[in-house]
């Protein structure tokens, strides 16, 4: 129950603005009242591990520590349990939104090969397994890469039987 005189008297709300931007005070709560930072870190994480990897144990392993973080973060008593639950399906909300709006720009071949040096190629037929047709090559080494895992200029080459240009 609240208490009945008001505030507690260790209760102190900042007063200057300096206050407000440089306080930091850990054991009485971590600041940020909704939504739950540290939900918000712990799903842009997820977020990017959905959106950008394609292995399967990696997304089960993080969806399984995410939905383990969040009892711990309530049962940390820094933050209600509302702001961790909005904090949930928020942040991949604005997420998605901040992805469509500033979509990734090296997203071809030529320009993974160009910014990053990273080079895929169709597998030679002598070896080719139907479930990674491609070999990506990246800081020298060679790694045979599914479908899912090359950029859309090669999923379309693959249809279509041409070849984009590479560098």
């Amino acid at each position: 129950p609240a208490d009945p005189d008001g505030n507690p008297s260790s209760w102190s709300p900042p007063e200057t603005l300096k206050e407000v931007l440089l306080r930091v005070d850990a054991t009485e709560g971590c600041g940020d009242l909704m939504f739950s930072s540290h939900t918000i870190f712990t799903m842009t994480f997820l977020c990017s591990v959905f959106k950008y990897f394609s292995w399967t144990l990696l997304k089960v392993l993080v969806a399984t520590l995410q939905i383990l973080i969040v009892p711990l973060i309530i049962a940390s008593h820094k933050h209600y349990s509302v702001d961790v639950f909005t904090a949930l399906y928020v942040t991949p909300m604005v997420f998605e939104l901040l992805w469509m709006k500033f979509p990734d720009k090296s997203n071809t071949s030529l320009d993974m090969a160009k910014n990053y040096n990273i080079k895929f190629c169709p597998s030679n037929s002598a070896s080719i397994d139907e479930n990674r047709p491609f070999i990506v090559r990246v800081w020298g080494r060679e790694c045979f890469v599914g479908e899912c895992d090359v950029p859309a200029d090669l999923k379309l080459s693959r249809e279509t039987g041409s070849m984009p240009v590479t560098v």
